[in-house]
C-alpha cells in the first residue's frame, strides 16, 4: 500500500504532476486508479529543502512510520515516513530510540542502521518540541539526543571497521 506521494529535486509541483485530482472540500485531493484520498504536506529534505509531496488520509501512526521505514522497499514511503517521524513524533523517536539502545541487542541495533541513518541521528541534534518548554527542558532534551547520536555514531563506526 502506497502511503505517499514525493517530489525529488522538486521535479513535481502540481496534484496533477503526481497524478492527483482536487475534491469539493479543497484541502484534498484524489487519485483516480485507486480511489484514495491525499493531503498535501511538505515531506523530507533531499539537500535543496522540504520536498513537494503528499500523503494519504488518514495518515500513518507512529508505528506504522516506523514499520514503514524499517520494511518499505518504496523510497517515497521512506522518505515520507521518516519526515512525518521528525516533524510529528519527535518525543515518540526519541523513546523508541532509547528503548532500542537500552535493550542493547546487538542484531536489532544493526537492522535499525538504516533507519539511523535515514532519520540522520548520528547528528547531535534536539528534535523534540520546544515551543512552551523551559530552558532547562530543551536542555534535558538536548541532552537525551546528544546520547543518541553517540551510540549512533558507535554502531555506524563498527560496521565501518567490519568492512
Amino acid at each position: 500500500m502506497k502511503y505517499f506521494l514525493m517530489s525529488n529535486r522538486f521535479n513535481k509541483v502540481s496534484p496533477a504532476d503526481f497524478g492527483l485530482v482536487g475534491t469539493t472540500d479543497y484541502e484534498s485531493y484524489t487519485r483516480p486508479n485507486d480511489g484514495t484520498t491525499w493531503a498535501a504536506r511538505k515531506l523530507y529534505n533531499l539537500g535543496w529543502g522540504n520536498e513537494n509531496g503528499f500523503v494519504r488520509i488518514p495518515p500513518p501512526d507512529f508505528k506504522l512510520l516506523i514499520e514503514i521505514i524499517l520494511k518499505s522497499d518504496d523510497q517515497e514511503d521512506r522518505y515520507g515516513a521518516a519526515a512525518l517521524v521528525i516533524e510529528d513524533h519527535p518525543n515518540e523517536l526519541l523513546e523508541y530510540c532509547e528503548d532500542i539502545f537500552r535493550k542493547d541487542i546487538k542484531s536489532t541495533i544493526q537492522e535499525h542502521l538504516s533507519f539511523f541513518k535515514l532519520l540522520n541521528l548520528n547528528l547531535p541534534t534536539n528534535l523534540s518540541f520546544i515551543l512552551g518548554q523551559s530552558s532547562n527542558e530543551i536542555e534535558i532534551h538536548h541532552n537525551r539526543w546528544k546520547e543518541i547520536s553517540i551510540r549512533v555514531n558507535q554502531v555506524m563506526m563498527n560496521t565501518i571497521k567490519k568492512y
